[in-house]
């Protein structure tokens, strides 16, 4: 992979790195997998206060930010620009059976193919190997029961920072979920999204009865 290239997307809230320490244990095994070494690249040190105030000046200090960085062996690119988060009501599930996601790479040319996918929808749902639920196109997700349970697939596409750090605190847990699951509505009710720059948020839910097939 000498000539691939990787993303790291932090949140930034009232001028401090959120899951910082996730975020650095991510890119250091993608760095061992990818190129086979180790890596000198330290996150803490590079996202320091006086380079997050002289770098986001379209925003507010006080504005949540979304820091994006690009690296291979060493840094490529680090943005950092206001975040405001998509307005997701609805849901498509599509097969990706082909698709290897498992490292946050900066190519995301198969997920957009996918995406185009959505028809009426606001986003997708990825499922693989005959109907396992996934990931959608950008985030990782999280499933309420009827008995408010709160399950992520044990299959995702790539093992995000918000989602590990949800399962280290115990509030989620992971469960093999497939579309019959999802769309009969039996014991699943509602979908949220979640990533780096999406905590788990209850009221942005959406009812099992707006994903589609």
């Amino acid at each position: 992979m000498k000539d691939s290239t990787f993303v790291e997307t932090i949140r930034i809230a009232d001028g401090d790195p959120q899951l910082i320490g996730y975020h650095q244990q991510r890119l250091r095994r993608t760095i061992l997998e990818a190129f086979g070494s180790e890596t000198h690249i330290d996150l803490r040190q590079i996202l320091s206060p006086r380079f997050i105030s002289g770098n986001c000046t379209a925003a507010a200090p006080h504005d949540t930010l979304k820091c994006r960085i690009v690296y291979s062996t060493e840094i490529r690119q680090i943005e950092i620009l206001p975040y405001t988060p998509k307005e997701i009501r609805s849901l498509r599930i599509v097969c990706g059976e082909d698709i290897d996601y498992h490292l946050k790479k900066s190519d995301r040319s198969d997920l957009t193919r996918l995406a185009s996918l959505r028809g009426d929808c606001d986003e997708i749902i990825i499922s693989r190997n005959g109907g396992i639920i996934t990931d959608t196109s950008y985030s990782n997700l999280v499933f309420v029961t009827v008995d408010r349970q709160l399950l992520t697939p044990s299959d995702p596409l790539l093992k995000g920072v918000m989602r590990q750090s949800l399962l280290d605190s115990g509030v989620i847990k992971e469960a093999r979920l497939t579309c019959t699951d999802i769309i009969s509505g039996e014991n699943i009710t509602h979908a949220v999204m979640i990533n780096a720059m999406l905590p788990l948020d209850l009221s942005r839910a959406i009812p099992i009865d707006r994903i589609k097939t």
